[in-house]
């Protein structure tokens, strides 16, 4: 990446009131497939809690790797993103695996019957 992208992520999808935030756009262009819900990528663990989330958003999902930067930076994210009327919600990959993009490639788009249970 070039620069510095302050704020911004990779918007995948249009937020609705639900929105996800992954690491990286293979996390979570997997966890869109997966979920069945729009998510956007930070570009980063350490930034899931900078992101400029829409104040339309009511119901925001966080979607971290499972490790210890990822556990950190959902904590940070999670205070940094709190507002009256949203709530916030920790979707970890499931199996104990790293990231979506790693659930994604075991378990295919079926998600192994769990797909869609976010939405």
């Amino acid at each position: 990446m070039l620069g510095r992208p302050a704020r911004g992520a990779v918007m995948l999808s249009d937020a609705t009131d639900v929105l996800g935030l992954a690491e990286g756009v293979e996390t979570a262009f997997s966890a869109m497939i997966l979920l069945g819900i729009p998510v956007w990528a930070a570009l980063g663990n350490e930034r899931l809690g900078r992101i400029a989330v829409p104040s339309g958003v009511e119901r925001l999902i966080l979607l971290p790797d499972n490790d210890r930067p990822g556990r950190r930076a959902e904590i940070v994210a999670r205070e940094a993103h709190a507002r009256p009327g949203r709530t916030i919600e920790t979707i970890w990959p499931w199996h104990g695996l790293n990231d979506w993009n790693d659930v994604l490639r075991r378990e295919g788009e079926r998600g192994g019957g769990r797909r869609r249970q976010a939405a």
